[in-house]
């Protein structure tokens, strides 16, 4: 907050935002508060190897809106970090597959008849 005050100054100075602006703010305040609960949700009730890939379309999502609302593309940078955190979730949830289909040692032990 500190460091966000002292460039005000440098970059123009503060000037009001339209009501358009407040409105749209809160709209987009309404509709992250609202997808962050359901994810928190999904996170509870369901596997997380099955939701985390749909928490990546929050990525996607936000580099369209940029596109669509502010005419934002992405660059260079922007898009390589995103193929690397996409792909390495994609990764992730391939290797889960794979070993899930093999008996871990744990369940192994677990499902030993007690004597």
């Amino acid at each position: 907050m500190v460091f966000g005050a002292g460039m005000i100054a440098p970059y123009g100075g503060w000037s009001p935002m339209s009501g358009t602006s407040v409105a749209l703010l809160a709209f987009g305040a309404i509709i992250v508060v609202l997808g962050h609960q359901f994810i928190i949700m999904s996170t509870r009730v369901g596997e997380i190897s099955v939701i985390a890939p749909f928490r990546y379309t929050s990525l996607l999502c936000a580099i369209l809106l940029g596109i669509i609302v502010f005419g934002d593309y992405p660059d260079t940078q922007i898009i390589i970090g995103s193929v690397i955190i996409v792909g390495s979730g994609l990764l992730m949830l391939y290797r889960e597959s794979r070993v899930s289909r093999e008996l871990p040692a744990a369940h192994a032990a677990t499902d030993a008849p007690e004597i």
